[in-house]
């Protein structure tokens, strides 16, 4: 299953969620909505995806302004974490359970 994890500025969140999950054996990516994201959020990164796993709904409304037909889930983590986080791993790994094939 292919994930693609968004957050804001594509540094934190998302980088930490889309390696956490590499190491459970998914094919990941991140991206973020901001202009000056490290790696800016595209309709192919979306269309590549089975899943997108967005941090907050207004990144959800931004991917599906950009594909309609987009799979997503909000898992409403807010921007108060640092890369690699321990308690920010330890909320993609509770948020996101019974979402993924184990």
């Amino acid at each position: 299953m292919k994930l693609l994890f968004v957050c804001f500025m594509g540094r934190n969140r998302s980088r930490t969620g889309a390696e956490l999950y590499a190491k459970r054996g998914y094919e990941t990516r991140y991206a973020g909505t901001c202009d000056w994201a490290d790696v800016p959020l595209t309709d192919t990164l979306i269309r590549w995806a089975d899943l997108v796993v967005c941090m907050e709904p207004y990144q959800q409304r931004k991917v599906l302004s950009l594909s309609p037909s987009a799979e997503t889930v909000v898992l409403d983590i807010l921007d108060d974490y640092e890369y690699n986080d321990p308690a920010l791993k330890s909320l993609l790994l509770t948020r996101l359970k019974g979402r993924l094939p184990e």
